[in-house]
């Protein structure tokens, strides 16, 4: 099969600010004086470079430029076609460079409102019928929009006839395009060239109709809004003479709302609309806010007969009924508990987004918002009725309310923001509401449907369902917040935000990646093995206090091994956490406070088989006599001031002398200091930071490594699951950290969690023979470099003295029984799991637009069937 190359566009719709201080040659780039709503229409291609297509459109994006402008807003709608020599694929280089190079003064462009389910081919089919004997190129977009047309060398009142056709008239009585909005731009540099010859008086009106190539009469409609009516004196005595000399006629009439006058030509041609054009160009700019604004609209005369269509709208009356029924009930709780000022937003959000199923014009605006707003809803409801119940508990209701309800329009208001593109102007005043994020509302629907998706497959059965809720964000890290009265209490089926950085979003590789990633510390709750996680990290803190407390004593051999594993044993069955609760992460990081104490404490078992262990070291060292080892215990005891007396009197003392018991409780008193020190964060006095080769680096107290440990489990486990169900590969593996977590490879020894986050997975993975052992010889630098970091580390954690062998091995072990049981379960998951990653290979390579475009709409439209009602 051919491969198929895809040329990208930036279409950039530009509204003027009031009042309007500048003429129609404002440098936009490659720009059309539009006509109608939008004032500008501006095009420009997309740089090429490395990066993913869609991430090559953000970074080409106009408002990402390093020029301020305060004259105009600007809407960009990010497009791509094909280039194909196959027409039912797309279009041949040479007719899009024929086509981009066509310095036709006028340029047609029309965005395409699709519905979800319709197939594209039979759209395109369509369209190709329709423009076959004209100059046209279609681009799929994410917005709202599907598709734009784009034509030239047509007149207005042609190109409306064949756009009517595409709208109205189809074989099989089925409506395709559900909305349609056009503009008509005329080429700057072109229209520069006739208003030049109209202030010379060279105008010919046969030369310009030639020139327009549109010689059909139209009804022509200017508005105006007056500041300086002395101007528009002016300008009408110039349109009147112009009138006069060449035969044309129009009325004037006074308006009331934005615009003040009316200037309405019922029979004209494009020459007295360039005119016109001309005049309020001339004006504009004279003195400042002689003019706010004003618009022109075309009107070509109805006369066609078009057969009644079937339309394919989406019948959203059970989610209307839900959202009336969330909200009606929310608002009677909030007045019963004093909340009655936050029922405005509430009502309001609510009323927009019944008007939007209403109307089905921001379709995918609407999937991102419901569920969570529903969930959202829902959920403040039940902490109102708790707290009507429970008038005196110990919980600031009030505080927690607000800051729930505020995090949670936080996050609704930066979507909005970012998808809506809502008009700024109103009445007299320019809204401030500026847009500080764009993201295509398609693409966000697109992953909002890919979460759910994904959560279904790792969910198992009767588990808990939560909502994620996205919304853009300046930070490059992926913030996930649940929204909820108590953060420490996770609360069951409900609401999480996820804030990811704007760029990021547009890399769909990267955004399904870290959402798998974050669906997985949530979803799945049978695969983490939490039992087993508690028992191996609970290993692994044993075994630091131990070493730090034993190990310059005495040798690290069997009999330390043996003394761990009773220790580990013994508080399990004494201690333990219940590993289905819901605090169960929570009560993990402070279980190290409690295995200190349990350890310390004179009554305990452990306490007991550490005394039995030194006794037992004493007497093996009294045996062997060696005198050397037993001067480094008391040049370590002068050091701590454990042992004064020994001190005193060492020249005189004999070895066989020393009472094993007194020896044994002088060590035992210094290990119980030492752990006092370790549960109380003594640091600056802990052996911990006095032993040259520790597991702790620097000042890092023992809890901040335990919470760090924590979250090597929870990483490492999500990172497996992200593999297993994406098939991600090695090199992709070491990339995802470098190019979207944006980690220091230079100084990534220094991070204990990080490096052993990917040593450990890596090893694995390599271990079970799913990824290489080595990269290809053509990879970054960064990559190249991260790899060798990775080797060296695990080959140094392959020795007994290393700290850092029996975390990692403890890990390991607990990852491998996490990746047997995932296989075995993601078995039955395998129909669902291929299609994921095909979604998922179709968008990262973007090797076909209509395809993406297509898998996209379908995707989405899946997900709509599974809205709750």
């Amino acid at each position: 099969m051919q491969k198929v190359k895809i040329d990208s566009r930036e279409f950039r719709l530009g509204k003027w600010n009031i009042p309007r201080n500048e003429k129609a040659d404002y440098p936009i780039g490659d720009m059309y004086y539009a006509l109608g709503y939008f004032d500008i229409l501006g095009i420009e291609k997309i740089k090429e470079s490395e990066h993913h297509l869609l991430t090559q459109a953000y970074e080409s994006s106009y408002r990402r430029k390093e020029v301020f402008q305060s004259d105009f807003f600007v809407q960009e709608i990010k497009a791509f076609t094909n280039i194909s020599k196959n027409p039912e694929v797309g279009f041949e280089a040479e007719q899009i460079k024929d086509f981009w190079e066509d310095d036709s003064i006028l340029l047609c462009f029309s965005m395409l409102q699709l519905y979800l389910k319709n197939d594209v081919e039979s759209i395109l089919r369509k369209i190709r019928e329709v423009f076959t004997s004209v100059k046209y190129l279609y681009y799929f977009t994410f917005d709202y929009s599907g598709i734009v047309i784009l034509a030239k060398n047509i007149s207005i009142k042609d190109y409306m006839e064949l756009l009517f056709k595409i709208n109205y008239s189809n074989k099989k009585d089925v409506k395709l395009v559900k909305d349609t909005f056009s503009i008509y731009g005329l080429r700057k540099e072109n229209l520069k060239a006739i208003f030049e010859k109209f202030s010379e008086n060279q105008w010919s009106k046969e030369n310009v109709l030639k020139y327009l190539n549109d010689k059909e009469e139209y009804e022509i409609v200017v508005n105006i809004s007056v500041q300086n009516y002395s101007a528009y004196k002016f300008l009408e005595k110039d349109l009147h003479d112009f009138e006069k000399k060449y035969g044309y006629t129009s009325e004037s009439f006074k308006l009331s709302g934005r615009h003040d006058i009316s200037v309405v030509n019922r029979k004209t041609d494009m020459g007295w609309l360039l005119f016109i054009q001309y005049l309020l160009n001339l004006y504009t700019g004279k003195s400042v806010g002689d003019f706010y604004a004003y618009e022109s609209f075309i009107k070509v005369g109805l006369k066609e007969e078009y057969p009644d269509q079937k339309s394919d709208f989406k019948i959203y009356d059970p989610l209307v009924n839900r959202i009336k029924n969330a909200q009606e009930e929310f608002v009677e709780k909030a007045k019963e508990c004093g909340y009655d000022s936050y029922c405005i937003p509430v009502k309001e959000v609510s009323a927009s987004i019944i008007s939007l199923l209403h109307n089905g014009f921001a379709e995918d605006f609407v999937i991102c918002i419901y569920q969570p707003f529903i969930e959202f809803l829902e959920y403040l409801h039940s902490k109102m009725e708790e707290q009507i119940e429970n008038e005196k508990a110990n919980i600031q209701y009030s505080e927690a309310f607000d800051k729930c309800f505020c995090s949670y329009y936080d996050g609704l208001n930066a979507l909005v923001n970012s998808a809506m593109h809502a008009d700024r102007q109103f009445i007299r005043a320019t809204s401030f509401s500026n847009i500080f994020y764009d993201v295509p509302p398609k693409i966000m629907a697109f992953y909002v449907a890919i979460i759910y998706k994904t959560m279904g497959i790792m969910q198992t059965s009767g588990e808990k369902k939560y909502t994620f809720f996205m919304s853009p964000s300046f930070s490059d890290e992926v913030n996930v917040k649940i929204i909820s009265y108590d953060e420490v209490e996770m609360p069951c089926d409900r609401l999480l935000k996820v804030s990811i950085n704007e760029r990021s979003l547009y890399n769909p590789k990267a955004v399904i990646r870290r959402m798998t990633h974050e669906i997985a510390h949530f979803v799945g709750g049978p695969l983490r093995k939490r039992s087993l996680r508690m028992e191996k990290i609970i290993d692994t803190i044993v075994y630091i206090i131990l070493r730090q407390t034993l190990y310059i004593d005495f040798k690290l051999d069997s009999s330390f091994i043996n003394l761990k594993k009773k220790i580990v044993t013994n508080i399990i069955n004494d201690y333990g956490i219940n590993c289905e609760s819901k605090n169960y992460s929570n009560d993990l990081k402070e279980l190290y406070r409690q295995i200190i104490r349990y350890m310390t404490h004179s009554e305990t078992t452990v306490h007991e088989e550490i005394r039995k262990y030194v006794f037992q070291k004493i007497e093996d060292l009294l045996r062997e006599g060696k005198y050397t080892y037993f001067s480094k215990i008391i040049e370590r005891e002068n050091e701590s001031n454990g042992c004064g007396v020994i001190d005193s009197f060492h020249s005189e003392l004999q070895l066989t002398l020393i009472q094993k018991e007194y020896l044994s409780k002088l060590i035992l008193k210094d290990i119980v200091r030492e752990m006092s020190i370790l549960s109380g964060e003594k640091s600056s006095k802990s052996i911990v930071n006095s032993m040259g080769n520790t597991i702790l680096r620097g000042d890092k107290p023992l809890k901040k490594y335990i919470r760090g440990l924590i979250s090597l489990y929870s990483e490492t486990y999500s990172d497996l699951q992200m593999i297993l169900l994406l098939k991600i590969s090695y090199e992709d593996y070491l990339n995802g950290f470098i190019d979207d977590e944006k980690i220091d490879v230079y100084s990534l020894k220094k991070n204990n969690e990080d490096i052993s986050r990917i040593a450990v997975t890596s090893q694995l993975m390599q271990e079970k023979e799913k990824w290489e052992s080595e990269l290809a010889p053509k990879m970054p630098e960064k990559t190249k470099l991260l790899h060798t970091y990775i080797k060296e580390f695990q080959a140094e954690t392959k020795y007994d003295g290393n700290p850092y062998k029996a975390q990692n091995q403890n890990l390991k072990e607990y990852l491998k029984a996490c990746l047997e049981l995932s296989e075995e379960y993601y078995e039955k998951k395998q129909a669902d799991i291929l299609e994921l990653r095909e979604v998922l290979h179709t968008l990262v390579k973007y090797e076909d637009a209509k395809r993406v475009y297509s898998t996209i709409c379908s995707v989405i439209s899946k997900y709509c069937e599974t809205l709750e009602i």
